[in-house]
């Protein structure tokens, strides 16, 4: 008896300290996963198709890579793949696993109508499952506890829940759909659960959705971007299946030189030999393919299918499909976008306002000044702040006749906005001065700082500098001017405002970044022309970054209730400081009245300057009494001295 105990207890210490079998992912599938009516059209023993079967192999223990991507189109592999690694992991490597799906409500249905089903209908991976008992609260919708491990589900808006504990494995899916959280990006959080591990593994996996904004469009182009090259039925050679305009090779139908081909019998025609191949010998084309890396420098395996490769959708179908098919979508922006998405997993390019950021760089090269220097034209100078988590970065932007503007000057001061240092520096350049080409000082009339973060530094600051210098200002999206009225900040003890304290002033960015993009839009006059208005001016400094960031947004239409309405998107992979700041910089020029300046104010301002004195906004003094007018001036006179008194009091 007492040399059986000892013999138990050895064999059990020795299935706990032993590494799993060396089974590949593929082959434990084939051998006990099961399909279930309940989220599969095909049911009864898995048999992978062959493109499916190297996607699981590379999540085996045996494979060195930690991550993969899988940008696919929809009901091609990607749940798949996730249910079957799960059921591997409760049946042959368990550990704790968190499956991230974009919200709650889609956590609960994929607990509900695909990891339940999965659990009941394989056996091996039922027999190693904790049975659900009402009073067990470790045994929920949101977890399920297996010997030796447990999984958990949570949505992506949900901080609390990407950070609750140490993963081993951890499931992205659907990854196109996640949300920004207050703490940051969810993907990133989530990942760092895993860091306590060396044998992790990271699925990563959706359909693509919008072009610059798209999670797995990113996370693919971080991998090894491999794709499954097939052989010409004829001619042997090996090719992608893509979808490509006609006359070229892909899915056609129609007229095909002498033969006409019906939409709903169309086919593949090869890229080398030109060849016709039929719907029916696209299964004989995958049994032949092998999934080839096409960019082998990437960080992890990254695997990017379509719809085209599926044995069950005929190419005749994705051409006249009712619902998905391309007849259905090719006059219908909205189907379009879902046609490219979820049939042919690519990303879409929505119709937008951009620009091309080399373009514009190109004004550089017979730019006459340099970064830090003002050009002859410019008349007064403003500032714009953005106030980031550990640094301030902020742009000086010159004004002139015509509504021309120039880059003048960038500077970034690194330091915690909570605390005093990055303040006292950001002062200083309050107090700075510019000189001139023709020897006039400028010093900065307007100082624009957003409110976005450490909002009561930034009231503060403003408070400390005078809030007619310093602008605090806050970005917003609508507004029936570029500036609108501010609000008083500073209130007494009893409520009442407190007329010279702080004021907020609102800002609506998206006029600002439309007019910015329109100006810059215009093509460049021919060297005998003069320069149009508001013609914008760059040095010959100006840094590559600096172009990116400006550009990194772009005007883009969608449907909200019915109703087509356009919004600024900005590129997920692309800073943009540098187009806030501007659209700062502007509304502190739109306060000093350069929208309202007449030609008689220029002459007097740029006059004024020219003359060697400095434009600065001296200390406001009351007027005497007896210069209070008694009749109101003229309208012109008025509107001259509004714009006037920033400089001269």
């Amino acid at each position: 008896m007492k040399s059986d105990a000892v013999r138990l207890l050895r064999d059990a210490l020795a299935d706990a300290l032993l590494p799993p079998p060396a089974l590949l992912v593929s082959e434990w599938a084939q051998q006990n996963f099961q399909l279930s009516s309940e989220y599969s059209a095909a049911t009864g023993h898995f048999e992978p198709y062959p493109y499916q079967t190297e996607p699981l192999d590379v999540l085996s223990p045996s494979n060195p890579a930690d991550t993969i991507a899988l940008m696919c189109a929809a009901q091609m592999m990607k749940t798949l793949i996730i249910m079957i690694f799960l059921g591997y992991v409760i049946d042959v490597d368990p550990g704790p696993a968190l499956i991230v799906q974009p919200n709650k409500e889609d956590a609960d249905s994929f607990s509900k109508e695909r990891l339940a089903p999965m659990v009941n209908d394989v056996p091996c991976v039922a027999a190693k499952t904790v049975e659900s008992k009402s009073r067990d609260s470790g045994n929920t919708i949101l977890q399920k506890r297996f010997r030796g491990g447990s999984v958990s589900l949570t949505g992506a808006v949900s901080p609390r829940g990407l950070r609750r504990r140490s993963v081993r494995y951890l499931f992205l899916d659907e990854v196109d759909g996640y949300e920004e959280t207050s703490d940051g990006d969810p993907i990133s959080l989530a990942a760092a659960r895993t860091s306590k591990f060396w044998n992790r593994k990271i699925i990563l996996c959706s359909t693509p959705t919008i072009k610059g904004r798209s999670r797995i469009e990113k996370a693919f182009l971080d991998s090894d971007q491999r794709r499954y090259f097939v052989p010409c039925p004829e001619c042997g050679e090996l090719q992608t299946l893509e979808w490509r305009p006609a006359p070229d090779a892909g899915v056609r139908w129609g007229q095909i030189g002498e033969q006409y081909v019906a939409p709903e019998d169309a086919v593949y025609q090869c890229i080398g030999c030109k060849t016709l191949i039929p719907h029916y010998r696209k299964l004989e084309m995958l049994r032949a393919g092998e999934w080839r890396a096409t960019n082998p420098a990437g960080k992890y395996p990254g695997f990017g299918i379509s719809r085209l490769y599926a044995p069950d959708w005929s190419w005749g179908r994705i051409v006249t499909d009712p619902m998905e098919g391309f007849l259905a979508a090719k006059d219908d922006a909205a189907r379009m976008q879902t046609f490219k998405n979820n049939v042919l997993a690519e990303v879409y390019q929505q119709d937008s306002e951009s620009l091309d950021w080399e373009k514009l760089m190109s004004r550089c090269i017979d730019s006459p000044y340099r970064m830090g220097q003002v050009p002859q034209g410019a008349a007064f100078l403003t500032a714009g702040v953005d106030v980031q988590k550990s640094w301030l970065e902020g742009y000086v932007w010159g004004w002139g006749r015509n509504r021309q503007r120039w880059l003048i000057d960038h500077w970034r001061i690194e330091g915690d906005p909570f605390g005093q240092v990055v303040w006292d520096d950001l002062g200083a350049k309050v107090a700075s001065v510019y000189r001139r080409m023709d020897g006039a000082e400028l010093n900065i009339s307007k100082f624009a700082v957003d409110t976005g973060h450490a909002t009561n530094e930034v009231y503060q600051f403003a408070r400390q500098h005078g809030a007619g210098r310093v602008l605090a200002v806050d970005g917003r999206a609508r507004g029936a001017a570029l500036v609108g009225f501010p609000t008083m900040v500073d209130v007494t003890i009893r409520g009442r405002k407190i007329a010279n304290g702080c004021k907020l002033w609102p800002v609506n960015v998206s006029m600002a970044k439309s007019e910015l993009y329109g100006l810059l839009s215009r093509e460049r006059p021919k060297a005998d022309e003069p320069l149009p208005p508001g013609w914008v001016h760059f040095p010959a400094d100006a840094p590559e970054e600096f172009f990116r960031q400006l550009t990194a947004e772009r005007l883009v239409p969608r449907v909200v209730k019915g109703f087509r309405r356009y919004e600024w998107q900005k590129d997920s992979s692309q800073r943009n400081e540098a187009l806030d700041c501007y659209d700062y910089a502007r509304a502190g020029a739109f306060i000093e009245g350069f929208d309202r300046a007449a030609d008689e104010d220029w002459d007097y301002l740029e006059g004024r300057v020219a003359g060697g004195m400095a434009v600065s906004r001296p200390a406001p003094q009351a007027p005497p009494q007896q210069a209070q007018r008694t009749s109101p001036p003229p309208a012109r006179r008025v509107q001259r001295s509004d714009f006037m008194r920033s400089f001269i009091g």
